[in-house]
């Protein structure tokens, strides 16, 4: 079957080949120790290799090529960096190469070392209709590999979203408190309205949320304000006009510039997810809690994150308004659900904890993070769903976020073989037998 150089790499990588008894093209038993590190930049693909070749142990790097010739192809004869290759490893040897010093690196072929068993399932997974590739598959695999490999991926995605508040953070000049401002703003609004609110709050002086924090009317009328909510002079509502008539005095003595009106969505929205509620339940957060970052970095507990949420005093308005134009139907309680104060932990912040840890390389911080997942329950949506249906046990938020990382990164894109879960299957049956 036709294969390529980099599925070959990951087959030598994760040894998915016969292990034993095994010898180069020129006949000598060969016994690898160590594989090496995958290099993905210029140069040998596997770096710090050990191999005992005839009895004797050779370190250095090993090339990897679907053919012999392709040694010369990619002109490696040339490169004195290829003197180091001290194991060549390919797929079919049609012809013998030298190395830049003239010598003649040993040849490791594969193709006969690769059990049809690992063929037949790699066909299997790249050519079906499944919606991830290994779903009529996936409950062979042991719940240890599965979970190991969510712990894994759960670093990586905390690693990725980590690096967006860092970019913040950096665009606000290193100010952790004007970054905690903005992305907690942004967790807010989802993934609807999130850049507004992201955009909103950049546009907010955190000078001026010091100034006006203990003055509940002003602190409103300035962040209704700035998100372009007070723009209409002709709407006859009381709160709204009193809001309107305190931002246009802010406004002409700090110089203010809102944001556009039409930044925000309402359209196909559940009421109370609209952005002038959520906006109201984040100005009931910035009066509670003035020193977000600092109780971001002092707090321990997530539950005592979650206290604080439950008991955010938003203004009695919104328990009869879903927006300023219409008045709600009925009263109803305006406080942040439970799921929605967890997905502000979890995309707020976490994150702003996770990223303080690798800023100031203090372990304690990525580690609080990763507990903070650990302790609150798991989400409950259809992407979580779908992956319970395969029996996959889903305890809390940590498996939850490693498995949108999972779903996102490897299944969409059929990235079996940076998988754990895809190099499990792929294992020859004696080498994937469940842990007991």
């Amino acid at each position: 079957m036709k294969i390529s150089e980099q599925v070959l790499q990951l087959i030598w990588k994760y040894r998915l080949f016969k292990q034993t008894h095994i010898f180069t093209h020129s006949g000598k038993p060969l016994l690898v120790k160590r594989v090496g590190q995958h290099n993905k930049n210029e140069g040998p693909d596997f770096e710090n290799s050990l191999v005992e070749i005839d009895g004797v142990d050779w370190a250095g790097n090993v090339e990897i090529h679907i053919q012999s010739s392709d040694w010369d192809r990619h002109q490696h004869q040339h490169h004195a960096g290829y003197n180091s290759v001290v194991l060549h490893v390919v797929f079919d040897h049609d012809t013998e190469v030298y190395r830049q010093d003239g010598t003649i690196p040993e040849v490791l072929v594969l193709k006969p070392l690769i059990a049809q068993s690992t063929w037949k399932r790699y066909r299997d997974l790249r050519n079906n209709s499944f919606r991830i590739a290994c779903e009529s598959l996936i409950h062979t695999v042991s719940p240890f590999y599965i979970h190991q490999w969510l712990s894994r991926v759960l670093v990586e995605r905390l690693a990725s979203k980590s690096s967006a508040v860092l970019q913040i953070l950096k665009d606000t000049q290193g100010d952790w408190e004007r970054t905690s401002f903005i992305v907690l703003a942004r967790s807010f609004g989802l993934n609807v309205n999130g850049d507004a609110f992201e955009q909103f709050a950049r546009s907010v002086p955190l000078t001026l949320v010091s100034k006006y924090a203990d003055r509940p009317h002003c602190l409103e009328a300035l962040m209704f304000g700035q998100a372009g909510m007070l723009e209409d002079e002709s709407l006859e509502d009381e709160y709204y006009q009193t809001l309107r008539t305190e931002y246009q005095y802010l406004r002409a003595i700090h110089k203010l510039k809102p944001i556009a009106q039409k930044t925000w969505k309402f359209l196909r929205m559940r009421p109370h997810n609209f952005p002038t509620v959520r906006l109201a339940q984040f100005i009931a957060l910035i009066g509670a809690v003035p020193q977000l970052f600092s109780k971001i970095i002092e707090t321990e507990n997530v539950f005592l994150w979650r206290s604080r949420f439950d008991t955010l005093k938003v203004n009695p308005y919104w328990e009869e308004h879903f927006h300023f134009r219409k008045p709600a139907i009925s009263k109803r309680r305006i406080a942040l659900s439970k799921s929605m104060t967890d997905l502000i932990i979890i995309n707020a912040i976490v994150q702003i904890l996770f990223a303080y840890g690798r800023y100031t390389d203090d372990e304690s911080y990525t580690s609080r993070a990763i507990d903070f997942l650990e302790e609150l329950p798991s989400e409950n949506n259809g992407l979580v769903r779908y992956y319970r249906s395969f029996g996959i046990e889903l305890k809390s938020a940590a498996d939850t976020q490693a498995i949108k990382q999972l779903n996102t990164i490897y299944c969409e894109n059929k990235r079996c073989l940076d998988c754990e879960v895809g190099v499990q299957l792929l294992k020859p049956t004696e080498l994937s037998k469940e842990i007991r």
